[in-house]
């Protein structure tokens, strides 16, 4: 072929010198190379005819014509060879003037006296198998109409063509002889496939098309199974490739033995063709394993996806468990939820309890009500001071389901309910008492407060008061004569048959003896002034780290506080308030440290106490920028 566009482009130079030396613009040319249609080869000694002109020429070795020197108009070709059919090419040239043209034909090589026909001797143009699997074999005539005999072989040079019968044969004049061509379609290509069949004799040859359409299984995945309950559950896939042909149908297959399929188990069929499906699946049994695989089929077969494997919900109820709430020494209050039926309608639902973990219907119960939602109720008949454990329990036809939290609770222990009440100090007068809230159905036969210099005082080591018996609040009140230089401890206390109780310890002491005042509803005590100038990064760390009195939790006053502090500084006491001026240094010696940001994380407000003047400072170490510190703390 290499040889031949060589020639060619050498004829396309002879034609562009030839124009050189003419009119280009009154006569063009048409040329062009004719070969075999079944080898590709140039064929010489072709006689190509130009019409309307009727000029001849033949085709060199090369296979190439030319026609020279035409006017513009229209024409077309007419070839003839002997062993070739001739070829009428009904193509029309349009050749402008001045203009080449190039016109390739190929024609086919002629078998001497034989004529190949469908079954039923009708034009035979290629022999089509498509894309049916069950198609494997088709038949076509060969036809001798001929005067004499002729040996006609058939071959052929592709794979998926498995036989052809008969593959020689001698043909008589008039004779019809059927061939039968078998395929085999597990060779075939996806898509579509073609080749020829070559059919020779002596002195002639031929060749027919064979078309096939290769089709392969289809290509599927199998989805997560989802949404399942006791008796249903959502499955599907995905088909990623149709193998060729259409997927006819698609769907999945589930059984209670692996791998489930069209002829072992049960299917439900999802529509047709590409891409994802699922659907929902009903009637299963509750609490079961099922194996689960997508199917899809197109003409070629079934193909199944990956198996997956769930478990039915058991169809038990879901049911919660609330807070046990009102604990006494014999009762409690408790309840649930029913969140989920499990798909059948509860019957029963309720409390179990027991002093062993994880009780059941066959311990202590309560039954409260049916359906879904809340409920709630009392456990009576407690024994006192003992530890229970209880679940909500929820009762339908598949069986009863507790819920998972079982917090034990323990039942009062029958001691008085009490708490202290807050001292107050009137001088070294210590007034405080108690509240007695209850007594647990055993009355109270005696109450007072225990108070001393030792934390947690009690009945056996420590001063006490009696104030009667029986629940309520009642007044107590002790002489502390040093006070102001001692922590005294108090607990208020209540006694009945199950023994006694005691209230939160409370203090009075030197805290108690510090100034205070009030604001915004609040007490809050102030610590002395350290008797130093600060920035107020010092100060503030100051404050934070200080304890005084066995009290932490002290701060700076706000700009506000520190204004309702001059306000009282009379009553609190301990503030300088010698005041030489507000700038160079003059004003540090009576002015105070708020927690208050002036407009940026390094300038805080300050007050000073000897005319009230509110000023800011920047925290540094400079003399002018250090102030004094009077700590707060809001009471307990």
């Amino acid at each position: 072929m290499k040889k031949l566009i060589s020639i060619t482009s050498m004829i396309l130079a002879i034609v562009v010198l030839w124009q050189g030396c003419t009119k280009p613009e009154e006569t063009g040319t048409i040329y062009g190379t004719v070969t075999d249609f079944a080898t590709g080869e140039p064929i010489k000694n072709v006689n190509v005819k130009l019409r309307p002109s009727g000029e001849t020429t033949l085709t060199g070795s090369d296979g190439t014509y030319m026609f020279q020197d035409l006017k513009h108009g229209e024409y077309s070709l007419f070839l003839s060879k002997a062993d070739y059919s001739d070829k009428d090419d009904d193509y029309i040239i349009e050749l402008e003037a001045g203009k080449n043209f190039r016109r390739d034909v190929q024609m086919k090589k002629t078998i001497a006296f034989l004529l190949i026909t469908d079954v039923n001797g009708g034009d035979l143009p290629f022999l089509d198998f498509g894309a049916e699997q069950s198609v494997t074999s088709k038949s076509f005539n060969i036809h001798n109409e001929g005067t004499s005999a002729i040996n006609c072989k058939l071959s052929d040079d592709c794979d998926w063509i498995s036989s052809v019968t008969p593959d020689s044969v001698l043909i008589v004049p008039g004779q019809t002889v059927p061939v039968i061509v078998t395929i085999s379609r597990e060779q075939l290509s996806p898509g579509d496939n073609s080749t020829y069949l070559h059919i020779t004799s002596a002195n002639a040859g031929n060749e027919l098309e064979v078309r096939a359409v290769g089709v392969y299984l289809p290509e599927v995945s199998t989805s997560n199974v989802t949404n399942y309950t006791a008796t249903s559950a959502t499955f599907g896939g995905e088909v990623t490739n149709e193998g060729g042909a259409p997927v006819t149908d698609r769907g999945v297959c589930w059984s209670l033995t692996q791998s489930p399929s069209l002829e072992n188990g049960e299917h439900r069929s999802i529509g047709s063709g590409n891409g994802s499906f699922s659907g929902t699946i009903n009637g299963l049994s509750p609490n079961t394993p099922y194996y689960v695989r997508a199917y899809a089929t197109n003409s070629r077969g079934t193909s199944y996806g990956e198996q997956k494997t769930f478990t039915t919900a058991t169809g038990l109820p879901v049911v919660t468990r609330a807070d046990v709430t009102s604990i006494t020494t014999h009762s409690a209050v408790c309840g649930g939820t029913v969140t989920d039926n499990g798909g059948y309608a509860v019957s029963a639902r309720g409390l179990v309890w027991s002093t062993s973990q994880y009780p059941t219907l066959s311990d202590n119960h309560l039954e409260l009500g049916v359906g879904n939602g809340p409920f709630t109720g009392s456990m009576t008949g407690l024994s006192i001071n003992t530890t229970y454990y209880v679940r909500s329990y929820a009762t339908n036809s598949q069986g009863t389901a507790y819920s998972e939290v079982q917090t034990p609770f323990t039942t009062r222990d029958g001691k008085p309910s009490v708490t202290t009440t807050s001292p107050a100090l009137n001088g070294t007068t210590v007034v405080t008492g108690g509240n007695v809230s209850s007594d647990w159905g055993y009355p109270v036969t005696a109450r007072g407060i225990c108070y001393g210099t030792t934390p947690y005082p009690d009945l056996n080591n420590s001063n006490l008061t009696t104030e009667g018996t029986g629940t309520g609040y009642y007044t107590s009140q002790f002489t502390a004569s040093n006070v102001s230089t001692t922590i005294y401890y108090i607990r208020a206390y209540a006694t009945n048959a199950n023994g006694t109780t005691y209230g939160e310890q409370k203090t009075v002491g030197p805290y108690n003896c510090l100034p205070s005042f009030e604001y915004n509803g609040h007490t809050y005590r102030v610590a002395p002034d350290p008797g130093n100038y600060m920035n107020w990064s010092d100060a503030s760390s100051y404050c934070q780290n200080l304890s005084l009195y066995g009290h932490t939790g002290w701060s700076l006053p706000t700009k506000e506080q520190l204004t309702q502090m001059y306000s009282d500084r009379d009553d609190i006491g301990g503030f300088f308030t010698n005041c030489n001026g507000h700038y160079n240094n003059d004003c540090r010696n009576c002015s105070y440290w708020s927690s208050t940001i002036y407009n940026d994380q390094l300038h805080h407000y300050y007050f000073c106490f000897g005319d009230g003047y509110i000023g800011n400072s920047y925290n540094d170490n400079t003399n002018n920028n250090s102030h004094r510190v009077r700590p707060i703390r809001m009471d307990d």
